[in-house]
């Protein structure tokens, strides 16, 4: 099915609740991409989108986390049982959505995605159709970010644990269309010290490569 022309209006929700558990002690939402907190970096690719309103999930106490965005134009929604798992906080983040928006859709966006920008998030709208599933691939497998279609949130809203939508997605595979991003930037996030290590590591190899074409 061919995606309309005109872009359907889609509201980001960005799930930052977890407590990084396995980063060692330190933030992971925290910590800067060049000198940018990681938070902030995907939120920045949210509102540079062409998504018509973005919000942010948190539990509440995160107090670190919303002062480094607290200059943003995001909507602040707690989830006061965040800490049950990940369906928790989509729920959150979906009963909170103003009525007044009449969104055709939610594009939901783990917080800890170094590599999801504007671009990847504005080509997922494209291929957006009201009524159906869009999801991120890299080289066909799923990833995120994902736009569960209105009709699909109250079945959001009852889901259990820490799966997120890969369960609407399973359940629906005559709704769901793939959308390509580049590289791994559907699959990439940061959970522990060496995932961002390795990230890092791969980060300066491209930032050096540009540097040394430019210098050509």
């Amino acid at each position: 099915m061919k995606p309309s022309h005109r872009i359907p209006s889609v509201v980001a929700i960005i799930l930052a609740a977890g407590h990084s558990r396995r980063m060692g002690g330190d933030d992971k939402l925290l910590k800067t991409i060049h000198g940018i907190p990681l938070i902030r970096r995907v939120l920045m690719a949210a509102l540079g989108s062409h998504c018509c309103d973005t919000s942010l999930v948190l539990q509440p106490g995160q107090d670190r986390r919303t002062r480094s965005i607290s200059d943003l134009p995001v909507r602040l929604i707690f989830s006061m049982r965040a800490a049950s798992g990940m369906a928790t906080s989509l729920a959150s983040g979906i009963t909170a959505q103003p009525v007044h928006h009449q969104a055709a859709g939610a594009l939901i966006l783990l917080a800890d995605m170094p590599d999801i920008d504007s671009t990847d998030i504005d080509r997922l709208l494209r291929g957006f159709v009201p009524g159906r599933i869009v999801a991120a691939t890299c080289n066909g497998k799923l990833g995120h970010p994902v736009i569960l279609p209105q009709e699909l949130w109250p079945a959001a809203c009852q889901l259990n644990g820490d799966v997120g939508a890969r369960s609407l997605l399973q359940h629906n595979p005559d709704l769901l269309d793939k959308v390509e991003l580049p590289f791994g930037h559907a699959i990439t996030d940061l959970d522990t010290p060496a995932d961002w290590e390795i990230w890092q590591n791969q980060d300066k190899a491209v930032t050096g490569s540009a540097i040394s074409g430019s210098m050509n």
